[in-house]
């Protein structure tokens, strides 16, 4: 996952090798985590929400089957 800023910098949050179990949900927990950060966090800055939706990503995948990660589980991972 990239984000540009309004600049025009490519940026790349540091994320952790997640090995994947399962893929199922990945891409909704990704975007749903998006919207929740965006919405508990709006002052943050784009990568930290780009960061913590990533970490959302990887929590799920590295589950078997269908998985709802807990927010202590994602903050860990994004290191918020």
């Amino acid at each position: 996952m990239t984000n540009v800023s309004s600049d025009s910098r490519w940026r790349r949050p540091v994320s952790s090798s997640t090995t994947p179990r399962d893929t199922v949900g990945c891409g909704d927990a990704c975007v749903g985590a998006w919207m929740a950060s965006m919405l508990s966090r709006p002052d943050a800055p784009p990568t930290s929400h780009l960061r913590f939706s990533a970490a959302c990503a990887a929590v799920v995948c590295a589950q078997q089957g269908a998985y709802a990660p807990t927010m202590d589980e994602v903050t860990a991972l994004a290191g918020l």
